[in-house]
């Protein structure tokens, strides 16, 4: 697990590059709130796994920077700059960028873990 901000995005990346649900689950807080670009809001695990599967299904790519990281005792604010790539349902290649701005909190083992994260 993740013991920065910065660690868990590049964390966040490497799993959804090898698809891997389970690690980006253990990326967020229980109840973490999920904002995306496009689409409905996402509150908890649950609903965070839907979201996920159905971005798996674009078959992505991604890139992700952080340009700004707050650090406050146990809360962290990061502006991060993303790029994403992959593929339609219709084939339609798809190539978006922009900027998030996610919110993580560090658990008592001393690892991060997101609570908000809106694209």
């Amino acid at each position: 697990m993740p013991t920065t901000p910065e660690e868990t995005v590049s964390a966040f990346v490497e799993c959804m590059q090898s698809r891997n649900l389970p690690g980006i689950l253990a990326l967020y807080e229980p109840d973490a709130l999920f904002i995306p670009a496009a689409g409905p809001r996402a509150t908890g695990h649950a609903a965070l796994a839907e979201a996920f599967r159905a971005t798996f299904a674009l078959n992505p790519t991604i890139e992700a920077t952080p340009s700004e990281v707050l650090v406050n005792g146990d809360l962290a604010w990061l502006a991060n700059r993303w790029r994403f790539r992959g593929d339609a349902p219709d084939g339609t290649r798809i190539d978006q960028s922009g900027c998030s701005s996610v919110t993580l909190r560090r658990s008592p083992d001393g690892t991060w873990r997101i609570a908000i994260d809106r694209l």
